[in-house]
């Protein structure tokens, strides 16, 4: 037995070997070579390695540790130990001022690190200087950071050597280039041109950076891979749309509450009034005024603005029942109660996708600047041409509720079958609309080809799925006339965290970009599917009105 398992290992040990040695015959394909390194998504590997090279930072030999500058040649650093000094060849050196020699390495290895650190920002400002901006949205924050880096490595060497060879980007060649650098320029009389480099790295380093640094602040993480350059235009957008809330909240729950009482092309016409106006007030502000994204944030609360108002009005004084009046502004725990009942599964969907949303959009901000405004002015053409579905939703959900409550179900499925042949044709002509005119929509957004192209490319793809987008909402609208809103609750949620955002992480990863508009497309087919069994299955017929029956 002991022979058998000898002979086995042997002849294991045998094959391994011959495995290996086959295996890891593989002759290199490639040598990586920082003039490869040339496209601007390469341009933030050098900055990092810049600051890669300060991770020295807490350690005791570190070029930015206190203790080999100031504190440790006097007593403030001597940490004790077996006599009057910690011994050996390096700090106890520095403590006692003996046999002190520039190739010590208390005093080498500072130097030596501190000029790699020199040489990364000099290679990083070098190979961004031919990239623009356009390519490079942060290219001149980065700059700066290079620049500023620089100059307090080289401030912290004139601070302990006094004299020391100054080095920028304009240096470059063989090893024997750099060293003919001089430790002391002999033009002049004393150190004085050093200082006054050093001021200049700092006052470029000025120029570049942003006059406030991260105005608007907030915590970059708490946007998922955000563009850097585009957070403050996001919070200064946040900061005045939230201001319109109320006037927010007030125009939609008058939309509601007409719908709710069989209006239909009323509610429509608003919501079509508040859409163009805001358009209008965006070119208005953006392109004439120049006021960029604040004037799209100022637009929108404009625009509903103007909408609530004409609503209000047309409710006081056409409709005498639903008019405000002070004797009416009474709290009725009643009604209340109904209210949370039936609004906040509704409530808590709308959170909840605002919510994947924001997820989702951290995988199109994945993409670069470019992806992220074809989205944004994409989104927009995407929500006009979806309101007609919308209020088409809206409005068989108010049919559906007063069909149901007279306990006519078999109109209920008329209107449902309506809704979706207006929907079908809806769907076709947007599909046609967007494939010959889609480049042309986007120019009313942006010159930019790039983002022109990518925007057309996602109206495409949306367009595709315009018929099951609208199909998924008008049985949504079918189901909540009928009382029943938890069920399209879970689906959306189910259907945008389960589906939607994994797959686009999956699909991107496969097809770049265009993968996450497909996701969002297979999502709506699965929500849509699901939803059309649950209608058939009729449980919504015990839901509501038709339980109280």
């Amino acid at each position: 037995m002991k022979k058998f398992i000898s002979s086995l290992l042997i002849l294991t040990a045998a094959f391994g070997m011959t495995g290996c040695e086959d295996f890891l015959q593989v002759n290199p394909k490639q040598v990586l070579d920082e003039n490869l390194l040339v496209k601007p998504s390469d341009m933030e590997g050098f900055v990092t390695a810049a600051y890669a090279r300060m991770t020295d930072i807490p350690s005791w030999d570190s070029p930015f540790s206190p203790w080999w500058s100031g504190s440790l040649r006097s007593d403030d650093s001597y940490k004790g130990g077996g006599g009057v000094w910690d011994g050996g060849d390096g700090w106890g050196y520095m403590e006692t001022f003996v046999n002190l020699t520039p190739n010590g390495w208390p005093i080498d290895f500072p130097w030596y690190v501190s000029y790699q650190v020199i040489q990364r920002c000099n290679t990083a400002i070098q190979k961004m200087q031919p990239i623009s901006e356009d390519d490079f949205p942060v290219k001149n924050s980065r700059m700066g950071e290079m620049l500023f880096l620089r100059g307090f490595t080289h401030f912290r060497l004139k601070e302990f050597f006094k004299y020391m060879p100054y080095m920028d980007e304009t240096i470059t060649g063989t090893s024997a280039d750099f060293e003919a650098v001089p430790n002391r320029d002999k033009n002049y009389p004393n150190d004085q041109y050093l200082w006054e480099r050093i001021l200049k790295d700092f006052k470029d380093a000025e120029s570049y950076l942003p006059e406030v640094q991260r105005l608007n602040y907030v915590p970059y993480e708490t946007l998922p891979n955000t563009p850097e350059d585009v957070i403050p235009q996001a919070v200064a957008y946040f900061r005045i749309y939230v201001g319109g809330t109320f006037l927010f909240v007030t125009f939609n729950s008058i939309i509601s509450i007409l719908r709710g009482v069989g209006e239909s092309v009323r509610p429509m016409l608003f919501i079509l009034l508040t859409t163009i106006l805001n358009i209008a007030l965006d070119l208005l502000f953006i392109v004439v005024f120049k006021w960029g994204i604040e004037g799209a944030a100022r637009a929108t609360v404009i625009a509903q603005g103007i909408g609530m108002c004409v609503a209000l009005g047309y409710v006081n004084n056409t409709h005498p029942l639903l008019s405000i009046k002070k004797q009416d502004l009474l709290f009725d725990m009643g009604l209340f109660k109904e209210g949370l009942r039936i609004g906040l599964p509704s409530s808590v969907q709308q959170c909840a996708i605002s919510l994947g949303l924001i997820a989702l959009l951290g995988i199109v901000n994945s993409f670069g600047t470019d992806t992220l405004t074809a989205y944004g002015a994409a989104g927009k053409i995407d929500t006009i041409i979806i309101q007609a579905v919308l209020t088409l939703s809206g409005a068989l959900a108010a049919f559906c509720g007063q069909n149901i409550g007279a306990g006519h179900l078999d109109r209920v499925r008329d209107g449902v079958r309506f809704a979706m042949l207006v929907n079908l044709l809806l769907g076709l002509a947007t599909f046609t609309a967007i494939y010959f005119f889609g480049d042309k929509m986007m120019l009313a957004f942006t010159k930019d080809p790039e983002v022109i192209r990518i925007g057309k490319e996602y109206l495409l793809i949306m367009g595709g799925f315009f018929i099951v987008h609208g199909g998924l909402n008008v049985f949504n609208g079918a189901l909540r006339g009928a009382g029943d809103t938890l069920f399209p609750m879970a689906v959306s949620i189910t259907c945008l965290w389960l589906i939607r955002i994994p797959l686009a992480y999956w699909f991107s990863s496969i097809w770049g970009r265009s993968g996450i508009w497909w996701a969002i497309g297979a999502s709506l087919c699965i929500g849509l599917t699901i939803t059309y069994i649950y209608y058939k299955l009729g449980f919504w017929k015990n839901k509501g009105p038709l339980r109280k029956k």
